[in-house]
């Protein structure tokens, strides 16, 4: 960050000795150590070293301005210009011009803009020439006058902190949505996290979250750690959950206490995780193609999932954290036709800054970006700002900021918006005196932040499943426009889910091929209500519209695509094609068969029979005890037994001996251990 980088150069052109002040031996140990963890950026450590002799102190300059500067970077901004104003009393014999560039950007940290100009221009008329051009004293300039331009013409929104439900004393930010709006992702550092450890700055470690909204209540559930093994205990981030909700991009740090490098470039990656059947999220894994050695965060999907929007340093200069536009920078992964992620491109200097760009976030229409920047001073309020921009004939247009209230002077690091375009989600510090990011909605009904009309988009999605049978097949699905060349190509998942997002108010032709199944052709049309026109509106107050609850109005079309095969197989039931689970009743010797899971068997045997081409996959499970394999076995093999002497074949069977690995109960009750005692039987081709 330029204007950081600045602040620490000047600290430096500032000193000279404390300890020519008149300091006892331990004051002057005191003051060593502060030293130290102030030129490290340990700004915490420093200011406690620093305020333990500032009582008999009080008239020395350079120490209210070093205690005002661990302020400013700690983003106690109030306090901090309680100092920069004492060093106006103090015994700082030689005014360094420096020192008012340090006072003007507390003033504009804390929104006071007029007389952050008027320091700003002090800076101007005691600094050098070539001072004035390093700490790029007129990009901030034009921050103020833009801010008080936009003060003045303030955009219709109404802007609510979402509550307890989302939000805890701890940090909560960068918040995602499934393109449905059922689903709330995002990432805290609250005590309740898997690693439990509190750190310096009195936040844990961060671990992502989830709430679900409650359609009866009209607001969002109670917010809990996301099922499953995505959480560990370190550092784990959401970046975006998928528009299907089926998986999250996850940013994985190094810890900053023990060192340990989880990510095996050497800085933070993205990875990927998936939801199961269950609804528990698997272990996050690299993402191959997109990562390098240098930071790579913040990733999100497009609707169709072809392009990958990603957060890097990398680039020139990456040993000093500076990127291939400088800081931070947007960058862009297109997926291949081999399902690879290809070589990621910049997004280019008319979005990306010499200094860092936090976020971003693709519209599910496919052209409008979101993204947050402290860069683009010209049209910034000062420190980070959210910005769109829009995509035509082939680039990405201006960036335009969101305007005020979205923007004010403090960050505002990362949004998100709704299919309908209706609502927006804000990560920022609004309350007076916190320090803490919340997450806020935002009511964009009379703030129209997409192109032209607001066009209604459709939901489209289902499976594509055997007409017979009602398994899941993973097919290509080619859906194209009727009567235009937009084409569309998706590919189902192995569960054969499909989803994208498509124009509302036009006919849609999908087709399949998939080998062993006869051509499948469908047309549907994708009704929505009229798109209406909406104006940006202007407005002295966003608080003068009653407030409302309120969620996304997306429209959904689910339909699901069976495909009938060439050639067909008898069925005598489609329960048969799902997962079945065989009971059984312990006896003196052991166990057996109880007499519901025999009928179900035989169902299987002749299910075989009469189409031989099928296998039938048998896994034995037991409860968590030490000879749970062996267990496992016995009950397994009294299954195969069983349809053995039904007609069914050896080599159409297949049996694995699963333990006490994949309980669907607590060991802890005899229900429970009952439960776990099963075989599961399933058809396979």
């Amino acid at each position: 960050m330029k204007q950081t980088i600045g602040l620490l150069l000047f600290t430096i052109v500032l000193n000279f000795s404390l300890t020519a002040q008149k300091f006892s031996a331990l004051e002057k140990i005191k003051i060593s150590e502060a030293n130290t963890a102030f030129f490290a950026s340990y700004y915490e450590e420093a200011l406690s070293l620093y305020k333990s002799v500032y009582n008999k102190n009080l008239g020395s300059a350079l120490l209210n301005y070093r205690i005002g500067f661990c302020y400013l970077e700690l983003g106690d901004y109030q306090d901090a210009l309680d100092y920069f104003e004492a060093v106006n009393a103090g015994t700082l014999k030689k005014k360094n011009a420096d020192y008012y560039f340090g006072h003007a950007s507390t003033l504009q940290r804390l929104g006071k803009y007029e007389e952050a100009l008027a320091k700003y221009n002090e800076f101007k008329q005691k600094a050098r020439g070539k001072d004035i051009e390093y700490y790029s004293v007129d990009d901030f300039i034009s921050e103020c006058n833009f801010a008080l331009q936009s003060l003045e013409n303030p955009v219709s929104v109404l802007i609510e902190n979402l509550g307890d439900s989302i939000n805890s004393k701890y940090h909560d930010y960068h918040p995602s949505l499934t393109a449905d709006g059922k689903t709330f992702i995002f990432t805290s550092r609250r005590e309740d996290s898997k690693g439990g450890i509190q750190l310096v700055d009195g936040h844990y470690y961060e671990d992502v979250y989830e709430a679900k909204w409650n359609t009866f209540e009209e607001e969002w559930g109670e917010s809990k750690p996301i099922e499953g093994a995505l959480n560990s205990e370190e550092f784990d981030a959401n970046c975006s959950v998928a528009p299907d909700g089926q998986s999250i991009l996850v940013y994985k740090n190094i810890s900053s206490e023990n060192k340990k490098i989880l990510s095996p470039t050497g800085g933070g990656d993205i990875y990927l995780s998936k939801v199961g059947s269950t609804g528990r999220w698997s272990a996050p894994k690299l993402v191959e193609g997109v990562n390098s050695q240098a930071m790579d965060g913040g990733a999100c999907y497009s609707a169709d999932g072809k392009s990958m929007y990603f957060i890097s340093n990398r680039g020139k200069g990456i040993a000093t954290g500076r990127g291939a536009q400088g800081g931070k920078d947007i960058w862009v992964s297109n997926k291949q036709e081999d399902g690879t992620w290809g070589k990621p491109m910049n997004l280019g200097d008319i979005i990306n800054t010499p200094e860092d760009e936090s976020s971003v976030f693709i519209h599910p229409n496919g052209k409008t970006l979101f993204f947050a920047s402290e860069g683009h001073h010209e049209k910034s309020m000062g420190g980070f700002d959210v910005f769109r921009s829009e995509f035509e004939d082939g680039e990405w247009g201006e960036p335009e900021n969101m305007g005020y209230p979205i923007n004010t002077f403090r960050d505002e690091k990362e949004i998100v918006i709704s299919t309908d375009g209706k609502v927006a989600w804000l990560s920022t510090i609004r309350e007076e005196g916190k320090k803490d990011f919340d997450i806020y909605e935002i009511d964009l009904k009379h703030y129209n932040v997409l192109t032209g009309e607001s066009e209604i988009l459709s939901i489209l999605k289902g499976k594509v499943v055997d007409a017979s049978t009602g398994l899941p097949l993973k097919a290509k699905l080619t859906i194209k426009e009727k009567d235009t060349e937009n084409l569309a190509v998706l590919s189902s998942s192995k569960e054969g889910s499909y989803f994208s997002t498509f124009a509302s108010h036009k006919t849609y032709v999908i087709r399949i091929e998939l080998k062993g199944y006869k051509p499948f052709v469908k047309e549907v049309y994708l009704n929505a209500p009229k798109p209406t026109k909406s104006k940006k509106r202007k407005t002295t107050s966003s608080s003068r519209r009653k407030k409302k609850k309120k969620t996304t109005q997306t429209h959904t079309v689910e339909l699901n695509l069976e495909l009938e095969r060439e050639n067909p197989i008898e069925v005598i039931s489609k329960d048969l094609f799902t997962t079945q689970i065989i009971a059984f009743n312990a006896t003196e010797d052991g166990y057996e068969i109880n007499d519901f899971s025999k009928s179900i068997l035989q169902m299987y045997a002749r299910q075989q029979i009469q189409a031989p081409s099928i296998v039938l996959d048998v896994s034995g499970h037991f409860e968590d005890i030490d000879n749970a394999n062996v267990e496992s076995k016995k009950l397994a093999d009294l299954v195969i037994g069983y349809l053995k002497t039904n007609g069914v074949p050896d080599n159409a069977l297949k049996v694995h001996y699963m333990g006490g690995t994949e309980p669907i109960a607590g060991n802890d009750t005899p229900m429970g251990r009952a439960a776990n005692r099963r075989v599961e039987i399933r058809i396979v081709f």
